[in-house]
C-alpha cells in the first residue's frame, strides 16, 4: 500500500498542510521576516470533508476531520527555496456506502517532521526519475520521521487493524525554484521501518470491500 494514509492526508485534508509527496504547500503560510527560520510558525488547523478513496467502483466514501498544529522552516543554505515540515495531528475517518451506512472507521495520532535536507545537483538525478518535463531545481532529498498510532475498526468497532511505532522515509524533490513551498516529488521511500504498520502492506482498500462482503 506504500504509506497510503500519509498521502491521503498531506493531499486532501488540510489548507494548512496541502502537499506534494510531503513537501507543504503554502495555503496558510505568512511570510516572515529576513533571518527568521520560520516561512510559516507553528499554526493551528482544521479541515473535513469528504474525499475520492482510489476504490474503483467500491461502494464507499471517506468522511474525514483532522486537526493539529503544522510549521515550516527554511532549510540552511538553500536560500529560501526548501522547507522543513513539522506536523502533529489527529485525524478520523468515517468511511460510507451510499446508503449512509458505516463500514468502516479510521482513527489516529501522529508527529510528522522532515529532519533534513540535503541538495542534490541535477546530475546526479537518475534519468529514469527524470519527468517528461524536465527539473526545474534546486533538487533536495529530505529525511522525514513519523511518530503515532492509528487504528481501523469495523462497522461493530471491532479492531481490525492497529499501528505503532515509528517510520522513516525519503523523498527526493524539486522544489521548482519559485521561493515557495510544495513542487514535485520524484522518488518517495520508506528507509525504516519499527512497529507494527499492517496498512503498509494491506490496502484500506481491500480492507473495506471485505466489510461489505
Amino acid at each position: 500500500m506504500e504509506n497510503r494514509r500519509i498521502k491521503q492526508l498531506f493531499a486532501v485534508a488540510s489548507g494548512a498542510v496541502l502537499a506534494v509527496a510531503l513537501s507543504a504547500s503554502a495555503s496558510q503560510a505568512t511570510g516572515s521576516s529576513h533571518g527568521s527560520r520560520y516561512y510559516q510558525p507553528p499554526t493551528p488547523y482544521a479541515d473535513s470533508g469528504v474525499y475520492d478513496p482510489g476504490c474503483g467502483d467500491l461502494d464507499v466514501t471517506p468522511h474525514f476531520r483532522v486537526h493539529g498544529v503544522d510549521s515550516l522552516k527554511f532549510v540552511r543554505g538553500s536560500h529560501r527555496q526548501a522547507f522543513l515540515l513539522e506536523d502533529r495531528y489527529k485525524f478520523s475517518e468515517v468511511w460510507k456506502d451510499s446508503d449512509g451506512d458505516v463500514v468502516i472507521t479510521w482513527r489516529g495520532r501522529y508527529h510528522f517532521e522532515e529532519v533534513s535536507a540535503k541538495r542534490v545537483w541535477k546530475s546526479q538525478v537518475p534519468d529514469d526519475l527524470i519527468p517528461p518535463e524536465g527539473l526545474e531545481g534546486p533538487i533536495y532529498r529530505f529525511k522525514a520521521v513519523e511518530v503515532g498510532w492509528d487504528t481501523v475498526r469495523d462497522a461493530d468497532g471491532n479492531a481490525l487493524y492497529r499501528t505503532r511505532g515509528v517510520q522513516v522515509f525519503s523523498n527526493l524533490f524539486d522544489t521548482l525554484g519559485d521561493h515557495m513551498p510544495g513542487g514535485t516529488s520524484l522518488s518517495f521511500d520508506v528507509l525504516k521501518v519499527k512497529g507494527p504498520h499492517p496498512l503498509n502492506d494491506i490496502d484500506i482498500c481491500d480492507v473495506a470491500a471485505a466489510q461489505l462482503e
